[in-house]
């Protein structure tokens, strides 16, 4: 059986592995996103019910990547989500 979660846990995945790829921190995401760096707390901890495409694009800009790239991952795999 596959697990299943929510976008924000994707994007929080996400966001936690390129920050480890890429040795930046939060803070430095955050800065590099033009976000307060709460935003990017919550999103890692999974505090914000959901993440909205304006965020999740200035994340991937703050990951010097477009917003295709960074959702060009399995965890956004469409068979994963609980719907």
């Amino acid at each position: 059986m596959k697990k299943k979660y929510s976008m924000t846990r994707a994007v929080a995945l996400r966001i936690v592995e390129l920050l480890n790829e890429k040795e930046i921190t939060l803070y430095e995401l955050a800065k590099r996103a033009d976000l307060n760096d709460s935003t990017i707390r919550n999103i890692v901890n999974e505090r914000c019910n959901s993440c909205n495409m304006r965020v999740i694009e200035r994340v991937a800009l703050g990951f010097n990547m477009p917003f295709w790239e960074f959702i060009k991952s399995p965890y956004f795999d469409h068979d994963k989500f609980n719907v």
